[in-house]
């Protein structure tokens, strides 16, 4: 792991401190925020959900660099990159999330025009599509994928699985972007997460009955 971790260290030092802008941003904005910050939002861009200044400026950055941080530990510990994990990639996914929510959140305290629905969606389809391409490239491990007794006892069932699981992401994905853009879509395109992991699911449980009845 030592040795995985000196490879890694740039991007992980970049990575967090990357993490650290929305506090920094929200001290040089502290007069301007509200006292109450609205955190959660429907659809339709309507708050229902607040936190307190405090907790947005300080409170969600701390908590999403202690996963960031907690996230890369057991990727690099599995053996990261030798395992077809894309370390690079995954150090910049929390920081991405945590830049646009935290993004959002100030945009609408200063009360600027922000479509939180649309931007929400297409941040999800971009993971889509970026968690789609490595899918099918990650080994088997404890980490990362679709772990399951029988995904995890057979590298053939895994390998199958994971391509399955790639290009439902991918499509998902794309159909995320695509929909982002329709409002009245937006509540049905968050239940693409569920078929992204259901087929591959499937698909992996029926090849692996296959293959024990032919045994």
């Amino acid at each position: 792991m030592k040795q995985t971790l000196k490879r890694y260290k740039w991007s992980l030092l970049l990575s967090s401190m990357v993490m650290l802008l929305p506090t920094v941003a929200g001290l040089a904005l502290w007069n301007r925020l509200p006292e109450v910050v609205a955190t959660h939002f429907d659809f339709d861009n309507v708050p229902n959900g607040w936190s307190p200044k405090w907790v947005v400026v300080f409170g969600i950055p701390a908590f999403l660099l202690v996963l960031h941080l907690l996230c890369l530990w057991a990727i690099l510990r599995v053996g990261g990159g030798e395992k077809g994990l894309p370390v690079g990639l995954l150090c910049w996914i929390v920081p991405f999330i945590c830049l646009l929510t935290e993004g959002m959140v100030y945009a609408y305290a200063l009360e600027l025009a922000v479509d939180i629905g649309l931007i929400a969606c297409l941040m999800m389809g971009v993971l889509f599509v970026a968690l789609g391409n490595f899918l099918p490239k990650c080994r088997v491990n404890s980490v990362c994928g679709i772990r399951v007794p029988w995904t995890m006892n057979d590298p053939d069932i895994w390998a199958r699985t994971h391509r399955v699981a790639g290009i439902c992401m991918v499509a998902c994905g794309v159909a995320i972007l695509i929909g982002a853009w329709f409002e009245s879509l937006r509540v049905v395109l968050f239940g693409l997460f569920f078929v992204a992991v259901l087929v591959p699911l499937v698909y992996s449980y029926v090849i692996y009955k296959k293959k024990a009845f032919l045994d």
